[in-house]
């Protein structure tokens, strides 16, 4: 017999068909490493503040309204002459107290309780007082001749005047002028009060000849005389605004209208030797 072939080494496995080496032993997970906390975020910035505004514009300046001594000095000097002496509303035949010369009343103690605050009678006396018959070295004529004592001044507009006169007469209308009696250039002639109708009563609307022609005569003959014009004292009564102001040593009259009406008109002084501006100084406030 034939003797067996001989061995062949047994054939290395392809490669693909080795065994695996065994997986390495896994490892603990690490940590991942702590960054450090990212920076904080920064504050908004604060809102710009708004630009600045421009100034206003300066509002147009007024003038101060006139105080009380300005209107009545104002007043003074106003021709009265040719003023409205216009019938009046209420009582037939009477004007009403234009805005022309200041129509002053000194109290006589023929006011109801010797003061202008309560005053009830209808007939009441005052003096119109202007510039116009005013001559260097006189003085304005007011009943009494003495600017400190105590009187009030009428408001244009608020009191009827019922009459007037040339000089001081009883405190009452009577019979009635003409204003055709002569013309103004002759009231040097007449006799005092140089009205031409001595004792009569001139009408509010022959207020315009009356005035002139007695300022015509004083300025003539150098003579100051106070004139009287009767008014309506229940306008007083009624209408506490009828007093415009106090003058002279008016503080009592002052105070007592206060204590009645809650309020009271300005005390003023009154100069008689000015006769531009004869309200002078506020004693009160104005």
């Amino acid at each position: 017999p034939r003797p067996p072939p001989p061995q062949q080494p047994p054939r290395a496995p392809p490669p693909s068909l080795l065994p695996l080496p065994p997986p390495a032993p896994s490892l603990p997970p690490q940590p991942a490493p702590s960054l450090p906390p990212p920076p904080p975020s920064p504050l908004p910035s604060p809102p710009r503040p708004p630009p600045p505004q421009p100034p206003p514009s300066p509002s147009p300046s007024l003038p101060p309204p006139p105080n009380i001594l300005a209107i009545l000095n104002a007043r003074f000097r106003r021709s009265p002459f040719s003023a409205d002496w216009r019938a009046g509303g209420e009582l037939a035949g009477a004007g009403v107290l234009a805005d022309a010369g200041v129509l002053v009343h000194v109290v006589d103690g023929w006011e109801d309780h010797g003061t202008g605050a309560n005053m009830e009678s209808p007939d009441q006396s005052g003096s119109l007082i202007h510039s116009r018959c005013g001559f260097a070295g006189g003085e304005i004529p007011i009943y009494g001749g003495d600017a400190r004592k105590p009187g009030f001044v009428l408001r244009p507009g608020v009191v009827h005047v019922l009459c007037g006169k040339g000089g001081d007469s009883g405190g009452h209308c009577g019979a009635w002028c003409d204003p055709s009696l002569g013309s103004v250039g002759e009231a040097a002639r007449l006799q005092y009060p140089g009205d031409g109708c001595w004792g009569g009563s001139w009408r509010p609307a022959d207020f315009g000849i009356f005035l002139e022609r007695t300022a015509e005569w004083q300025r003539a003959n150098r003579r100051l005389v106070y004139n009287e014009i009767i008014y309506d004292g229940l306008d007083v009564h009624k209408y506490p605004e009828a007093i415009e102001a106090f003058f002279g040593d008016a503080m009592a009259e002052h105070q007592a209208f206060k204590a009645v009406h809650g309020w009271a008109p300005p005390l003023v002084e009154l100069d008689l030797s000015n006769w531009q501006a004869p309200f002078t100084n506020c004693v009160t406030a104005c």
